[in-house]
């Protein structure tokens, strides 16, 4: 017999054991893909038979001495991402085994991998029953019997690959409530952050108050009235003076304001889009057939706080939901900033701060940056720039037509309003 590559090692939760002597009361199990060391005592506490192989050169070594084939009621079979033991495997079960039980493994995907090895069993009698619920141990979990009664192939296509496109469908979920999580405790934060600012705010119209009323208590005094006698040689100058600058100041003003918008920032505020386009580009985003994460990455250094906080808004404005922002900072000495960065991180689980410890400059940076990064694409944004809602939606809507492009330039803005 060839020589059968090892599967990876596959860690069992605490409950694998329990659940799975439940669903089959009957018979000994045989294991493959798991630590001996790890299930074995588990299996003995329930007081049930098993073997556990981690890999299936095991099973050719221990099951096939001299030809004679070792019987199981169930086998599990934690299955890797690599199909090339899948047919040396069904065969091997199949002469074990009356019932399979198939596990997605480490790495391995069930939507791609499981049609592919139900379709090795097939050929030795075993189909899916599907009337195992297995999702205690996996959602991705399927049981195989022998059904002679059935002929092969006969359901098993139509069931797995709606059994694909239901496991797309719910890892898009999946993805989905993680967003709108990291969105619930970004606004957790934020509530809290109010509510400290609403105590301060408390405190400052107590301490408002006292100022009044310490106030009112002046004017009254006798002092006051005195320093006003003394004062009132100095006062008429100081009047004549501000009268002359308002005077001068208003042509200048007046002057401004009369400037009529520029051309290009005329068409900026008719093309801009509106709340009602960001919504409607938001339900677009949800159906896009790709949806690849989007780095934003971003090099800080000593910047005002505002600013980045500026920048950082506008990126947790996106209206397209799968993008992460990567804030690399490059040894800032500012200790506002320094104070701030990590609270500004943790506005949402889709940032990450890294800090390079010294400053080497923005080439450093920004390579830190792309370490970091875990996207498909890569996007740049400086610490004091602001890009609009729809700006990564529109990169995105892009690539639904152009999936092949490399590289992707949009123009910018320099505020006031002149093109550069």
């Amino acid at each position: 017999m060839s020589p059968v590559s090892p599967l990876p090692f596959h860690s069992t939760n605490a409950d694998f054991v329990r659940v799975i002597s439940r669903k089959f009361a009957d018979g000994r199990f045989l294991i493959i893909g798991a630590s001996a060391q790890e299930v074995e005592p588990q299996f003995a506490e329930a007081k049930r038979e098993a073997s556990v192989m981690l890999s299936p050169g095991d099973l050719a070594t221990n099951l096939w001495p001299g030809e004679a084939t070792a019987h199981f009621e169930t086998a599990v079979w934690f299955y890797s991402s690599g199909e090339n033991d899948d047919n040396r495997m069904a065969e091997a079960l199949s002469r074990c085994a009356d019932r399979i039980v198939l596990l997605p493994g480490p790495g391995a995907e069930p939507a791609r991998r499981r049609p592919q090895i139900v379709q090795r069993f097939e050929r030795f009698g075993l189909l899916p029953d599907y009337e195992c619920d297995l999702m205690e141990l996996d959602p991705g979990a399927l049981c195989l019997r022998r059904q002679p009664s059935v002929a092969p192939g006969a359901l098993t296509p139509a069931v797995e690959v709606t059994f694909a496109r239901l496991n797309k469908a719910l890892s898009d979920l999946k993805g989905s409530l993680q967003i709108r999580c990291s969105e619930l405790e970004g606004a957790h934060r934020h509530i809290a952050a109010l509510e400290e600012k609403l105590l301060k705010l408390k405190e400052y119209r107590r301490e408002l108050k006292l100022l009044k009323e310490q106030k009112r208590t002046m004017r009254k005094s006798p002092e006051r009235r005195v320093g006003q006698v003394l004062l009132a040689p100095y006062r008429l100058p100081e009047k004549l003076a501000k009268t002359v600058w308002k005077k001068l100041r208003r042509p200048a003003r007046e002057s401004r304001r009369s400037v009529a918008p520029s051309e290009y920032q005329e068409w900026f505020e008719r093309h801009r889009a509106t709340a009602r386009d960001l919504e409607q580009m938001r339900n677009q985003s949800r159906a896009f057939a790709s949806k690849p994460l989007i780095s934003v990455i971003m090099p800080v250094f000593d910047t005002p706080v505002q600013r980045l906080q500026e920048a950082i808004e506008s990126v947790l404005a996106q209206v397209y939901e799968n993008w992460e922002l990567v804030l690399s900072d490059d040894g800032s000495s500012d200790a506002e900033l320094l104070q701030a960065l990590p609270l500004l991180a943790a506005r949402d689980r889709r940032i990450t701060l890294k800090s390079l410890g010294k400053h080497e400059g923005i080439s450093a940076a920004l390579n830190q940056a792309l370490a970091l990064a875990r996207g498909e694409w890569v996007a740049f944004l400086d610490h004091d720039d602001v890009i609009e809602p729809d700006a990564v939606f529109q990169i995105v809507k892009l690539l639904q037509t152009h999936p092949d492009a490399d590289l992707i330039y949009s123009d910018e803005d320099r505020f006031p309003f002149t093109i550069r």
